[in-house]
């Protein structure tokens, strides 16, 4: 399980933990994920740990490996922000 961190203060930070929630939730490992989703899996870890802003492209792979439309994936990132 990843490490539990204090609140997002970016969307990107966001967006990474609920990649993270998501993946462990499921019991995948990042190059599952990666070779589910046809990303890197050094890209997912990096995308996890808010290093890097996914595409629309990328986040539309990610849905689709998670079974959910690339707005779900926005839409939990920004209730972890708290905003609306």
């Amino acid at each position: 399980m990843p490490p539990r961190r204090s609140r997002p203060r970016t969307l990107d930070e966001a967006f990474g933990l609920v990649v993270a929630q998501l993946r462990t939730e499921r019991g995948l490992s990042a190059e599952r994920l990666g070779n589910q989703a046809d990303v890197d899996p050094s890209y997912v870890r990096l995308l996890e740990k808010g290093n890097r802003s996914a595409s629309i492209k990328t986040l539309s792979k990610l849905g689709a490996a998670f079974g959910l439309a690339p707005w779900e994936l926005l839409r939990r990132a920004q209730d972890l922000l708290g905003s609306t």
